[in-house]
C-alpha cells in the first residue's frame, strides 16, 4: 500500500512482484483531471461593502472555475435576479434597481468539485436635489430705496454655504452665511440705482436648483424747496393777499407739500 502523487492527465502505474520463484507484474492507468473549486470575486465596494446615491446599480463579479452561467446564481435580498456571464472573461454582470437602505446582494457559484457563495452589502441613500425658498425679498421682484439688500432663502438637501452661489449682475459675490440646522442662508448685497438681479444657485451630487429676483433700487432723496413767489424773505407789500410759487423737487404729489402761515396749515395750493 502506498500513496503517490499523480501528474494531471494520463498515469500509469506499474507494480512488479519478484521472488525466488519468478515474477509478476500489474499494470493499471488512471487519469487525473484537476477539478479547482469555483471562485467568486465582486468587483464593486471595498471588504463587502459599498454606499451609493442613485437607485441604479451596475454589478460585476469575476468567477473563476466555472463553465456556464447555470452553475451560478445572483440573489438580491433574497430574490433571484437575471444576470449575464462571460465564460471567455469570467465576467459577470448584473444591472439592479436598489431599494432604500441596506441591500444584500449574494452570489452563490456550484460546480461538481465545490461551492463559493460571497456577499456584497449595497447602502443606498437616495440622492436628492436641493431646492431654494425664497424668504426676503419674499416675491421674485421688488422695489427699495436702501442701497443695500438683505438675501434671505431657506435651502434643503445642502451640506454647506459652498454649495450655494450668489451673483448680483452677473457678479460672483463673496461672504453669505449657511445654517445646516435651520437651513437658513443669508448675505447682504449693495445694489446699484435701478434694476438690479439677484441670482441665487445651490448645487449638490444629484443636481443643481435656481432663484432670480429682481430688485429696483430707487434712491430715496430728500424733498427741495426754490421759492419763487415772494422772491426773498422780508419783502413789503400793500396787497392783503399773497401769491406763493415755488419749485418743489423729489415729492410725487401735492399730499406730500403743506403751507403754513404764521404756523397755521393753509389748505389749498
Amino acid at each position: 500500500r502506498s500513496n503517490i502523487l499523480l501528474n494531471e492527465g494520463q498515469n500509469t502505474i506499474r507494480i512488479t512482484a519478484i521472488s525466488g520463484c519468478g515474477t509478476d507484474t500489474g499494470t493499471s492507468v488512471v487519469t487525473y483531471t484537476n477539478c479547482p473549486d469555483p471562485i467568486v470575486n465582486f468587483m464593486n465596494g471595498n471588504n463587502g461593502f459599498v454606499s451609493v446615491s442613485q437607485a441604479n446599480f451596475d454589478l460585476n463579479a469575476y468567477i473563476y472555475n466555472v463553465s456556464n452561467q447555470n452553475n451560478i446564481s445572483v440573489r438580491v435580498n433574497g430574490s433571484n435576479r437575471n444576470f449575464s456571464f462571460n465564460a471567455s472573461t469570467n465576467l459577470l454582470s448584473a444591472s439592479l434597481v436598489l431599494n432604500p437602505g441596506q441591500n444584500k446582494i449574494v452570489i452563490t457559484a456550484t460546480t461538481s468539485c465545490g461551492t463559493d457563495t460571497e456577499t456584497l452589502t449595497v447602502d443606498y441613500t437616495p440622492c436628492l436635489n436641493p431646492t431654494i425658498q425664497l424668504v426676503q425679498p419674499s416675491g421674485q421682484s421688488s422695489t427699495t430705496t436702501n442701497g443695500t439688500q438683505v438675501i434671505q432663502a431657506t435651502m434643503f438637501n445642502v451640506a454647506n454655504v459652498s454649495q450655494i452661489q450668489l451673483f448680483v449682475n452677473g457678479n460672483l459675490q463673496q461672504g453669505g452665511s449657511y445654517n445646516p440646522v435651520t437651513k437658513l442662508f443669508e448675505a447682504n448685497v449693495a445694489l446699484n440705482s435701478g434694476f438690479n438681479t439677484i441670482q441665487i444657485t445651490v448645487l449638490n451630487d444629484c443636481g443643481s436648483d435656481t432663484e432670480t429676483i429682481s430688485v429696483n433700487y430707487n434712491p430715496c432723496s430728500a424733498p427741495d424747496v426754490q421759492m419763487i413767489l415772494p422772491a426773498a424773505s422780508g419783502g413789503l407789500t400793500s396787497s392783503p393777499s399773497q401769491l406763493v410759487q415755488a419749485m418743489v423737487f423729489n415729492v410725487s404729489n401735492t399730499g406730500e407739500i403743506q403751507t403754513y402761515v404764521n404756523g397755521a396749515l393753509q389748505n389749498g395750493g
